[in-house]
């Protein structure tokens, strides 16, 4: 199958959005519980699959089914799915690095 200019930058805006909405969800429920000094990890291997939008997707529904049990497994999920899409959209993702002028 052959990339186009244009599916690249439909998947980068996708990558983009999710990352800024999971940070959004992070940024309230920071300000919720007083997590302003915690910093959880940036994820294990297992938060790193081949399509990050994928991961986050796993993520952000791992967070929605905690919200009212645990503030921080929560907070540490979003924060997890904000690192996953933002690497693969500030560094390219493989899918779309093949030339796509063929």
């Amino acid at each position: 199958m052959v990339r186009t200019a244009n599916d690249k930058d439909s998947y980068s805006l996708l990558l983009w959005k999710s990352a800024a909405e999971a940070e959004y969800g992070a940024f309230q429920i920071s300000i919720l519980h007083g997590f302003g000094d915690y910093d959880p990890e940036q994820g294990s291997n297992d938060d790193r699959s081949d399509d990050p939008l994928k991961t986050a997707h796993r993520l952000l529904g791992e967070a929605q089914s905690l919200i009212l049990s645990d503030s921080k497994r929560v907070y540490r999920a979003l924060r997890v799915a904000v690192f996953v899409p933002r690497k693969a959209y500030s560094g390219g993702d493989k899918m779309y690095c093949s030339d796509t002028r063929k």
